[in-house]
């Protein structure tokens, strides 16, 4: 079941630590539970929507989740959709984030000065230095996510009005878009 899950990830160093781990898990398991819980596979279904091929970047998110680790500064290049020109720069990767398909690491940007968020297909380049970094002890990614709407949390936090009619009002309102939301019938 969770293994669907985890495609995004195939070929990459952290889906191959997951599956190890899985394994290591399932080994305790007797004759009678290791074929209660394969049946899971048959028996229950996750079916991600559109997803990248991470394999692709598998050294790129090594390099990421290891700076995570260890508190390693990190250069990277990266091209933001935001510059036409892909920039250098130093940066304190805190964590990694999955969200809406896509692989993110949140961390501290010192071209920015400030907390920034970077998706790891946009990195074309990175270098691990021997520069450690102190994570803010008062730094949440959950909270530092809900700031914002998906993975867009810079800036300051604006009010936003949407109007939605027919079967795309029926389809809004079946799920939680942001936990500040408020739907109003009319």
């Amino acid at each position: 079941f969770c293994m669907n899950l985890l495609a995004p990830l195939r070929g990459t160093p952290l889906r191959e630590g997951l599956e190890s781990a899985l394994a290591k898990i399932e080994s305790g398991f007797g004759p009678a539970d290791r074929a209660r819980y394969g049946d899971l596979i048959f028996t229950h279904l996750a079916r991600l929507g559109p997803h990248k091929d991470y394999s692709r970047h598998a050294g790129t998110l090594s390099a990421v989740s290891r700076a995570c680790l260890d508190r390693r500064k990190v250069d990277v290049t990266y091209q933001s959709p935001a510059d036409r020109a892909a920039k250098s720069y130093r940066f304190h990767p805190y964590c990694l984030a999955w969200s809406g398909g896509d692989l993110y690491t949140i961390g501290y940007s010192e071209l920015r000065n400030d907390i920034r968020t970077l998706r790891i297909d946009r990195i074309a380049r990175i270098s691990i230095t021997a520069d450690s970094f102190e994570r803010p002890k008062d730094f949440d990614p959950e909270e530092y996510l809900l700031r914002g709407f998906g993975m867009y949390t810079e800036g300051e936090a604006e009010g936003v009005r949407i109007e939605f009619s027919g079967p795309a009002a029926r389809t809004i309102r079946d799920k939680e878009w942001h936990p500040t939301q408020r739907l109003e019938e009319r």
